[in-house]
Parts: structure tokens; C-alpha cells; sequence
């Protein structure tokens, strides 16, 4: 496509002239149809934490966020991650159903795995307590929590 192309032609021409704030400016004036092409820059550039605060600060959930780029970033740093997983945790809390709860399962036990990365597995230990504390009235969710081995 044309946006595509015209693309291209900017990142070579940053290349060349040492330009990539100019390059790293008109992706984000073209947002959203630059989206793919900004966080692939992000990611090309190693700008971890500037993909997250993106995707934080547009309500991108989990699922719809590019899964290698995702999995680079967890690789990388896991800790960097976490608040997109909380936020998408919370976001699907506020549809109150099963199927909501099925995936905060599994959300959360990908969480647990990123705390133990990050070597805070009490930190891990200490929102699951008080995830439930909170949510103590939410029957179907407790239950999921459970069926998903995550109280104890």
C-alpha cells in the first residue's frame, strides 16, 4: 500500500541521514494505521518500555497485541510486562462472565510465570491474595480461580 511504501522510503532516508527522530515522528503522526510499523520500530530500536507505555496508555489488550513482539518484550524484560497484564486482568473483570474469568485463569497463570522471571513470586503471591480478598463475592470467578490452581 501506499502508506507502506512511503514508509520504506522514510526509514531508508533516516538510515542514511542519522534521522530516526524524524522516522520515529511520522510514524506516530500517522497512528493509528501506523500502528504494525511503530511497534515493529519500537522493537527493532529495543525500546521496551516505550511498547508498553503504548499499549498501556491505548487499552491494548493481551489479545490483541502482536504475540512475538510480546513474547521479545517478556523474554527481554519481564517485569516490564507485568502491567499489561493486570490491565488486562481488570479489563476483563469488568465483564463479569465465565468466559472472562476462563481467561483471567489463564492471563494469571502466565503472570505467575513473568513474576518468577522476575524473581517477585511474594509480590505474585500478594496481588493473587488480595485479587480474591477483592473479588470474594464474584462466585464463577472464585471458582475458575480455583479449577485454575491458583489459591491455596
Amino acid at each position: 500500500d501506499a502508506m507502506g511504501k512511503a514508509l520504506s522510503v522514510w526509514r531508508e532516508y533516516a538510515k542514511r541521514t542519522g534521522g530516526e527522530a524524524g522516522y520515529r515522528d511520522a510514524l506516530r503522526s500517522l497512528l493509528p494505521r501506523s500502528y504494525a510499523a511503530y511497534t515493529e520500530y519500537l522493537i527493532q530500536t529495543s525500546d521496551y518500555g516505550e511498547w508498553v507505555y503504548f499499549h498501556l496508555l491505548n487499552g491494548i489488550p493481551i489479545n490483541k497485541m502482536d504475540w512475538t513482539q510480546l513474547k521479545e518484550v517478556e523474554a527481554k524484560h519481564p517485569a516490564l510486562v507485568l502491567p499489561l497484564y493486570h490491565h488486562s486482568i481488570e479489563r476483563l473483570l469488568a465483564s463479569r462472565t465465565r468466559t472472562a474469568y476462563r481467561e483471567i485463569v489463564k492471563l494469571m497463570k502466565r503472570l505467575r510465570e513473568l513474576y518468577q522471571a522476575a524473581e517477585d513470586s511474594a509480590r505474585y503471591q500478594r496481588f493473587i491474595g488480595e485479587f480474591k480478598e477483592r473479588n470474594i463475592r464474584l462466585h464463577a470467578l472464585i471458582e475458575e480461580l480455583g479449577k485454575g490452581h491458583l489459591l491455596e
